[in-house]
């Protein structure tokens, strides 16, 4: 008899795709950053180079994160909404760098703040999770 999941299962197992996804993205982002911008300003390449390690940064956070709310009997609501800000913070922060530095869509840069925002929420969120834990008792 199969086991019937719950909602939040499966919005947890779609976010851990996209995560995966954002993974692979980097990698392809690092591989075409290390090799295809030959030339590049050092400005340029700084600039690149912290995009992709805020993305493959937080793409594995968010993997792992997901992957471990997952596991547990009760999933949690908190690790999904600090997934979720990791995920939407790389789309606005890196990829708002990677816009305005690769494809010269300037405007794109407007995005980083608040993805950055995204990124300190998603750890004080984490921060609240583990304080929850602490005041459970076994």
């Amino acid at each position: 008899m199969m086991k019937k999941r719950g909602c939040l299962f499966y919005l947890h197992v779609m976010m851990l795709l996209i995560s995966a996804v954002l993974g692979l993205l980097s990698v392809i982002l690092g591989a075409y950053i290390a090799h295809g911008v030959l030339g590049a300003s050092q400005k340029l390449m700084h600039n690149l180079t912290t995009a992709l390690n805020y993305h493959q940064l937080y793409a594995m956070m968010s993997f792992l994160i997901l992957l471990y709310s997952i596991s547990l009997k009760q999933r949690s609501c908190l690790l999904l909404f600090a997934s979720a800000c990791f995920i939407v913070g790389i789309v606005l922060f890196s990829f708002g760098i990677y816009g305005a530095n690769l494809w010269h869509i300037d405007s794109a840069l407007h995005f980083t703040p608040i993805g950055g925002s995204l990124f300190m929420l998603g750890w004080l969120i984490l921060c609240l999770y583990i304080v929850r834990l602490l005041k459970i008792k076994p």
